[in-house]
């Protein structure tokens, strides 16, 4: 089996134990996993947090962007297009984003975009849907995370359930490895 269809295995047998979490174990997870975001340090000291507007069965982290943006602190959601790239976009409100690309809730295509060079300490929170210990992730096989991180010099944090945290996964070499995972029972640095 080629690293393709090994990633497309992997993927499909966690997204289907993610799916066979009950409601309320998913909630309960969640909200102890905004509770270690918002305790942070790179959280605490970032201006500008760099997010994910959740999708079905992902993590719910709009707790940590409601109280970002209550904070005082300017909150980007990524924004695809047809090319594999992926932008950041402010946002001052989060009813203010509609379905895109993929059927992904993202910010307006005309809300300011985020630019590293502006001089922001940034924070940069990263779905997916099972990591490694390394820190290696499969996502939904796009590559949009990893083209965009790998000019991003800001902090970069996984967002994951700690179950789904593996000893290794098949990775290319486009692929990026994040330093740090958060979990529902904390912080789990990369090996």
């Amino acid at each position: 089996m080629d690293i393709k269809e090994l990633k497309t295995s992997i993927r499909k047998e966690y997204l289907s134990r993610r799916e066979a979490l009950s409601p309320e174990e998913k909630a309960k997870r969640d909200e102890k996993i905004c509770r270690y975001i918002l305790s942070s340090a790179s959280f605490r000291y970032a201006e500008t947090v760099l997010a994910y507007y959740p999708r079905k069965g992902e993590i719910d982290i709009l707790p940590v962007l409601e109280a970002a943006l209550a904070m005082g602190k300017r909150v980007a959601l990524p924004r695809c297009d047809g090319e594999h790239h992926m932008t950041y976009r402010f946002v001052t409100e989060l009813d203010s984003i509609a379905p895109g690309m993929y059927g992904i809730p993202e910010p307006d295509e005309s809300a300011p975009a985020f630019h590293e060079d502006a001089g922001h300490a940034a924070l940069c929170l990263v779905p997916g849907v099972v990591f490694d210990t390394h820190g290696y992730r499969i996502g939904y096989g796009g590559g949009y995370y990893d083209r965009f991180l790998h000019d991003f010099g800001g902090s970069v944090a996984g967002v994951i359930y700690r179950e789904f945290i593996l000893p290794s996964l098949p990775f290319g070499r486009y692929d990026l490895a994040l330093p740090v995972m958060i979990t529902e029972t904390g912080m789990v640095r990369s090996k």
